[in-house]
C-alpha cells in the first residue's frame, strides 16, 4: 500500500482516537533518524503536506467540548491528558518544519476564527473553544520560534487583553501563552504593556489565579535591562501584602508564593542594574520584600507562653509566612553579596524562628522550618555559613527534643553532609566542627532512643527510625572516626538490629543502609591498617570498639537478614545494583569482615531449609566470589525456597516457612 493511502489512513484515525498519534511519533524519530542530511531533508519536504495536514488535525483535536462546563472532573482530566498527548505531537511537527511554519499554520487557523466570531457580537462569546485550541496549539511552538518573529505573534499578544474575562478555560490558556512566549515578550516590551493588567486581574479569579501567577513568574525570570519588571510585581505584590493584613487574602498561597519568587528575581536583576552609591534605594526594594514578613514573624512569635500558640493564630498561618522567607532566601540576592545578606537576614529572624519551633510541635511546622535551613545554609554555602553552624546545631537539637518531629532529623543530616568534609579538610577547624557534629548526633540518638522505647513504639515511629538511622549512616560516611569510635555506636547499631525487623519499608531502608555504611567503614578501616601497619593508637581503638560492637550485634544482625530472605521477616530488597542497604549486599560486606563468625551466626536460622537449599547459599560465602556473582547466588536461594514453599515442600527442620514479596 502507498505510504500517503497509509497515512491518510490513518488521519481518519486520528480523528477518531488519539492513541494513534505515537504512530506520529515514531514517523518523526525515523525521519529524524535518516542519514545522510540531504537525503532526511528530501523525504522532510516529501511528507511537508501530510505534516502541515496533522498540524491542522491537532488543532482540531485540541478543542474543549462544547459542554465543558457540564462534565465531571475526571472526565476533564481524561481530556487534559489527551490534550497533553496531541501538543506532544505538535512539538514533534516542530521538530521536523521549524517552529515558524508550524507557528503560520496554527495563527492563520486562529486569525480565521477570530474574524468569524468577532462577526457573530454577542454571541460569540460562546464560540471560544477553537480559539483556545489554537493558544494551546501555539504553546506548543514556544521552544522552536525565531526571535524575531513579527506576524502571529504580535496579533495573538494585542488579542489576550481583550479576550472575554468570564471564560475561565481560554483566559487559563491564555496566560500559559504569556510565560511561554516570556522570552520573546523581553525583546517585544512594547506588547507586554497591555497584557500586565490582564494577568494582575486574573489573581484575583479563582480559576484563572494559578496560571496568572505562573506566567507573571515566567516573566521576571526572562525579564531583562530593556525591560524590569521589579518595580511592576513589587507593586502587585505590596497589594497582595496589603491584602493579607486587612485579612482579605487574594491569593492561595502557592500562588502568592510564585508572584514572591518573580518579584525577588526581578528586584535581584533590578538591583544588579543601579549605580553601585545608590545604597538608599537598594535598601527600599530590599526592606519592601523583607519587613512585612519579619513583622508578622515578630507577631507570631510573641504570646506570653512562648511554649503555647495563641489561640488567634493558625499554625496555617506561621506556615505560611516561614514559606515566604524561603523563597526570599533562594531567590533574593543583592549587590553586597548575597551569603553576608543571608547571615544577616537569618540572625535577625532567627529568634523568632526558635519561638515559633517550640510553639508549634507539628509535623508540618518543622518540615518547613528545615526546610528554610537547609536552603539557607546551601546558598551561603558551608564556609559562609560557618558563623551560624553551631548556633544551628543547637537550635535543631532543642527543636527535636521538645517537639519529636524527624524532620529535625533530616536537617542535621544535611547539616552533617555540608560540614563532615569540610571538618576533616579545614586546617583551622582543630576538630571543633567535628565535636559539634557528633554532640548534635549524640543528644539526637539519645532523645530518639527515649521515643523508641518500649520496642512496640519502632512501629509507631517509622519516620523516626528512618531518619535517624540515615542520619548515621551520613556521619560514617562524612567523619566516621569521632562516632564509630564512641559509646553511642553501639546503641546505634543495636537499635539497628532491632528497627530492620520492622514492616515498614521506609524505616527498612534506614536501619539497613546505615549498617551498610558501617560494615563498609570497617572493611576500608581494616585495610587502611592493614596497608600502613602503622601505631596509630587512635585508629587502633576505633577498630577495637568496631570490632567489639560487630561481635555483640553481629549475631542478630545476620539472624535476620537469613530470616528475611527465608520470609519470616519484612524483606523490601535482595539486591541491588549499588549493593547498599541490600540483604546480598550487606551479607557480602559481613562474610568479608568476620567468615568464621558469619558462618557461624547463620547456621541456626539455615538449620531449618533443606540441605540443597542450606548447599545452595552457603556456596556463595567463599573468598573468590565477587559480589555480582554473590548477588546472583542469594536470589537464587530465594527463589528456590520459595518455590519450595509454594509446593508444600519443608525444609530440612521440618519447618514450613515463607517468602515475603520483594
Amino acid at each position: 500500500m502507498h505510504v500517503f493511502t497509509i497515512l491518510n489512513i490513518i488521519f481518519i484515525w486520528t480523528e477518531i482516537a488519539t492513541i494513534t498519534l505515537h504512530f506520529w511519533y515514531r514517523f518523526v524519530t525515523c525521519l529524524e533518524d535518516i542519514e545522510p542530511y540531504e537525503y532526511r531533508q528530501l523525504q522532510i519536504d516529501n511528507f511537508t503536506p501530510q505534516i502541515i495536514r496533522l498540524v491542522s488535525t491537532c488543532t482540531h483535536l485540541l478543542k474543549y467540548p462544547a459542554d465543558i462546563d457540564s462534565l465531571a472532573e475526571d472526565r476533564i482530566d481524561d481530556i487534559n491528558k489527551n490534550r497533553f498527548y496531541v501538543n506532544d505531537t505538535l512539538g514533534d511537527c516542530c521538530r521536523l518544519l521549524g517552529g515558524d511554519l508550524v507557528l503560520k499554520n496554527v495563527g492563520q487557523i486562529l486569525q480565521t476564527e477570530v474574524e468569524r466570531v468577532s462577526s457573530l457580537g454577542n454571541q460569540g462569546l460562546q464560540e471560544w473553544h477553537t480559539i483556545e485550541s489554537c493558544f494551546k496549539a501555539l504553546i506548543s511552538t514556544s521552544r522552536y520560534i525565531p526571535p524575531d518573529e513579527n506576524v502571529v505573534l504580535p496579533f495573538v499578544m494585542r488579542l489576550i487583553p481583550n479576550l472575554p474575562t468570564s471564560v475561565s478555560y481560554l483566559r487559563n490558556t491564555a496566560n500559559f501563552i504569556v510565560g511561554a512566549f516570556a522570552e520573546w515578550l523581553n525583546r517585544h516590551p512594547e506588547q507586554l504593556h497591555p497584557i500586565l493588567p490582564f494577568l494582575a486581574q486574573g489573581l484575583s479569579e479563582v480559576k484563572c489565579a494559578s496560571s496568572a501567577a505562573v506566567a507573571i513568574k515566567q516573566l521576571c525570570e526572562n525579564c531583562s535591562t530593556q525591560f524590569s519588571l521589579g518595580e511592576s510585581v513589587l507593586q502587585l505584590y505590596d497589594g497582595i501584602v496589603a491584602a493579607q493584613v486587612q485579612h482579605q487574602p487574594v491569593l492561595d498561597l502557592k500562588d502568592e508564593l510564585e508572584v514572591l519568587e518573580g518579584a525577588c528575581k526581578a528586584v535581584s536583576r533590578q538591583l544588579q542594574e543601579m549605580p553601585s552609591g545608590n545604597v538608599q534605594e537598594q535598601t527600599t526594594y530590599i526592606s519592601r520584600i523583607v519587613e512585612p514578613i519579619g513583622t508578622r514573624l515578630v507577631q507570631y512569635s510573641s504570646t506570653s507562653n512562648v511554649n503555647a500558640p495563641s489561640p488567634s493564630i493558625s499554625p496555617k498561618q506561621v506556615i505560611a509566612e516561614v514559606e515566604r522567607l524561603t523563597v526570599v532566601i533562594r531567590y533574593l540576592q543583592v549587590p553586597s553579596g548575597r551569603p553576608q545578606f543571608l547571615i544577616d537576614l537569618m540572625t535577625q529572624c532567627w529568634p523568632y524562628l526558635e519561638q515559633i519551633s517550640l510553639k508549634y510541635t507539628d509535623f508540618h511546622m518543622a518540615e518547613k522550618i528545615c526546610r528554610l535551613h537547609k536552603h539557607c545554609l546551601r546558598n551561603c554555602g558551608a564556609a559562609a555559613y560557618l558563623p551560624l553552624v553551631e548556633r544551628l546545631c543547637a537550635h535543631l537539637v532543642k527543636s527535636y527534643s521538645h517537639s519529636r518531629q524527624s524532620p529535625y532529623l533530616y536537617a542535621a543530616s544535611i547539616v552533617i553532609a555540608e560540614y563532615g568534609t569540610y571538618s576533616s579538610s579545614s586546617n583551622t577547624d582543630n576538630g571543633k566542627i567535628g565535636r559539634q557534629l557528633y554532640a548534635m548526633l549524640e543528644e539526637m540518638g539519645n532523645t530518639s532512643f527515649k521515643i523508641l522505647t518500649p520496642l512496640d513504639e519502632f512501629k509507631n515511629h517509622p519516620d523516626v527510625v528512618e531518619e535517624l538511622f540515615f542520619l548515621g549512616g551520613r556521619m560514617i560516611q562524612c567523619c566516621p572516626d569521632i562516632f564509630v569510635g564512641s559509646q553511642i555506636f553501639s546503641s546505634f547499631v543495636q537499635c539497628a538490629g532491632i528497627g530492620m525487623v520492622q514492616p515498614h519499608k521506609d524505616a527498612n531502608r534506614g536501619t539497613m543502609s546505615f549498617l551498610d555504611n558501617a560494615m563498609e567503614f570497617g572493611i576500608r578501616l581494616r585495610m587502611n591498617l592493614d596497608v600502613s601497619r602503622s601505631g596509630d593508637m587512635n585508629m587502633r581503638a576505633i577498630q577495637e570498639n568496631f570490632e567489639n560492637v560487630l561481635s555483640r550485634e553481629g549475631k542478630q544482625i545476620s539472624m535476620n537478614l537469613i530470616e528475611s530472605l527465608l520470609g519470616e521477616l519484612p524483606c523490601y530488597r535482595v539486591t541491588s545494583a549499588s549493593s547498599n542497604g541490600s540483604i546480598g549486599g550487606l551479607l557480602h560486606k559481613m562474610y568479608k569482615l568476620c567468615p568464621g563468625l558469619l558462618l557461624d551466626w547463620i547456621s541456626v536460622p539455615l538449620a531449618r531449609v533443606s540441605d540443597v537449599e542450606r548447599a545452595l547459599l552457603l556456596n556463595g560465602f567463599r573468598s573468590d566470589v565477587g559480589r555480582d556473582e554473590f548477588f546472583g547466588v542469594v536470589e537464587r536461594f530465594v527463589e528456590v525456597c520459595s518455590r519450595s514453599q509454594k509446593m508444600g515442600l519443608c525444609g530440612g527442620a521440618g519447618v514450613k516457612f515463607r517468602v515475603a514479596a520483594c
